[in-house]
């Protein structure tokens, strides 16, 4: 998914890869569109900073994320959108938006993994993520705030789900490998040898 390196094009805002997600989002299945709220807008934004700081160690775009209570918001984009409260953002562009290459490989794996899941859940999620809770430090839970999400948190955060991910596909392919060691001297548990029941 990631491993790329790039030359950074700052006229790549937040507002710019918003689009490009609303467009990918109502495009992906034109006779059955995703339109975005918001909310999950604003977390999808989240995770593109995040991924791109982690892979290609500079800014997706210069915009800052702020803590709010919902989670993070670019908040350009969220007065761009606030007319649509929490109903779906139907102002989609008619052509692609244009990004930067690298950042679109990167907007399109965060659309393709995060896609299936919730705004609250993916809100809830980033209130999990070091960015998030060290920006609003001791803030109660319902406070506002404006503070901004440090770059150098993402770059920890998401190293280490990196680094996270590396480790459980290691594990895999060692579970793979022994399976098929043990299919091949017929020694493999049930599970790889057994047939499953057809009708």
């Amino acid at each position: 998914m990631f491993g790329m390196c790039s030359d950074y094009d700052m006229s790549d805002s937040a507002s710019t890869v918003a689009k490009y997600l609303l467009w990918l989002s109502a495009h992906e299945q034109p006779e059955d569109p995703d339109y975005l709220t918001n909310l999950k807008l604003q977390k999808l934004l989240y995770f593109v900073q995040g991924w791109h700081l982690a892979e290609l160690g500079h800014s997706a775009f210069p915009d800052h994320l702020e803590a709010w209570t919902s989670g993070p918001v670019a908040p350009d984009v969220y007065h761009e959108y606030k007319r649509y409260g929490n109903r779906p953002i139907t102002d989609i562009p008619q052509e692609k938006p244009i990004l930067d290459n690298d950042l679109q490989l990167i907007a399109d794996a965060v659309w393709d993994r995060y896609k299936i899941y919730s705004a609250f859940y993916l809100s809830d999620l980033t209130h999990s993520q070091l960015p998030w809770r060290k920006a609003r430090k001791n803030l109660p839970k319902d406070a506002s705030s404006t503070k901004a999400l440090s770059n150098s948190d993402f770059v920890v955060e998401f190293n280490d789900q990196v680094a996270s991910s590396k480790r459980r596909l290691a594990a895999y392919a060692k579970n793979i490998r022994k399976a098929a060691r043990g299919l091949a001297n017929g020694t493999a548990p049930e599970r790889y040898t057994s047939r499953p029941e057809l009708g």
